[in-house]
């Protein structure tokens, strides 16, 4: 049996913090269904 999946990287800018730097958050699909 074949999966595909799929990353998606963004960029959460509602939390910068006191130093200017922001978290990275990571959406993972596999096989069109979110994980």
């Amino acid at each position: 049996m074949r999966s595909t999946f799929k990353l998606l990287f963004y960029i959460n800018r509602n939390k910068v913090r006191s130093d200017g730097t922001t978290a990275v958050l990571c959406r993972i699909s596999i096989d069109g269904k979110k994980s």
